[in-house]
């Protein structure tokens, strides 16, 4: 009976994540450019709410003129290049959070005994399932993605984003750095649903308004 329900439970945990997983693809909105729009070049701006600390600024910035040198060395449909009033892409950082020293230990006191203790005692007790629980916090950053009004889409030209890392272990130093890594990889993942847009906009005759002329 044990080895049933443990069967039972693992592939119905398993189906639970692949209807998640099929569920966020198919419902998470792309950032979109204009129908027919061409360009050769992507400004990029960076800002920042009033709330982010400077250390947090000064790191994303870092991480930001990182990237921007990588993916003008490599072959793209255009170059980025520094912000610009036209032809750009904001990249507005609302919130950043990051794990404390608290909230670390936390996790692996909470993690330490849902993941180990509950269920060595649910088995010493003979029961005919497995429970447990965790808490493994995480560090997050808030930003809204939005194209200037020469590039945007008319409904997805905005949209909002939340990246995480891992804030279990490490010191502050290193939940930084994780953080700060991660930022770059979230600057790729925007960089190429911007160019599978491109790709696909670009080849579109661009939408022009009919107007009739009336004669008197």
């Amino acid at each position: 009976m044990k080895h049933i329900y443990h069967n039972l439970c693992v592939r119905l945990h398993v189906v639970a994540i692949l209807c998640l997983l099929v569920f966020t693809q198919c419902t998470t909105p792309q950032l979109s450019l204009q129908e027919g729009k061409r360009i050769e070049q992507l400004g990029v701006c960076l800002v920042f709410a009033d709330s982010v600390a400077p250390e947090f600024k000064e790191q994303f910035e870092t991480s930001l003129d990182t990237y921007i040198r990588k993916y003008n060395t490599q072959k793209h449909a255009y170059k980025l290049t520094e912000c610009q009033d036209e032809g750009s892409v904001q990249i507005k950082v609302e919130d950043v959070s990051y794990t404390t020293s608290k909230q670390r230990a936390t996790g692996i006191a909470v993690s330490t005994i849902g993941l180990i203790g509950v269920p060595t005692l649910m088995v010493s007790a003979g029961l005919p399932f497995y429970a447990f629980f965790y808490y493994f916090p995480t560090n997050q950053t808030f930003t809204t993605l939005a194209l200037s009004r020469d590039l945007a889409h008319p409904t997805m030209g905005m949209m909002n984003r939340v990246y995480t890392s891992g804030g279990m272990f490490g010191s502050d130093e290193r939940q930084r750095l994780r953080h700060s890594r991660k930022f770059e990889k979230h600057l790729d993942a925007i960089f190429i649903e911007l160019e599978r847009s491109y790709a696909r906009t670009s080849r579109k005759a661009p939408k022009t308004i009919e107007t009739t002329a009336s004669t008197n």
